[in-house]
């Protein structure tokens, strides 16, 4: 959370909506409380992941993190 909103609301970093979706599996220190924390996944490891569970899966088409919210849509819509 920003400096000024964790000294604000000091239980709300432990809430979902601050949570990351894909988090870091290294820690880092903050540079400005020194706390040791977990920050966000890098976005080429998402990417390797994505490939590598496409090519598992036998996927032919082309498949990234970012055609995920299209596969929602497609599969939204084919239901209505």
């Amino acid at each position: 959370m920003p400096m000024a909103l964790d000294k604000k609301y000091p239980a709300a970093g432990k809430s979902w909506g601050w949570q990351y979706v894909f988090p870091s599996r290294n820690l880092s220190i903050d540079p400005y409380s020194g706390k040791t924390r977990r920050h966000h996944a890098d976005e080429k490891a998402i990417q390797r992941a994505m490939k590598k569970a496409v090519l598992a899966a036998g996927i032919v088409k082309l498949a990234t993190p970012h055609s995920l919210p299209l596969l929602c849509h497609t599969f939204a819509e084919e239901r209505l």
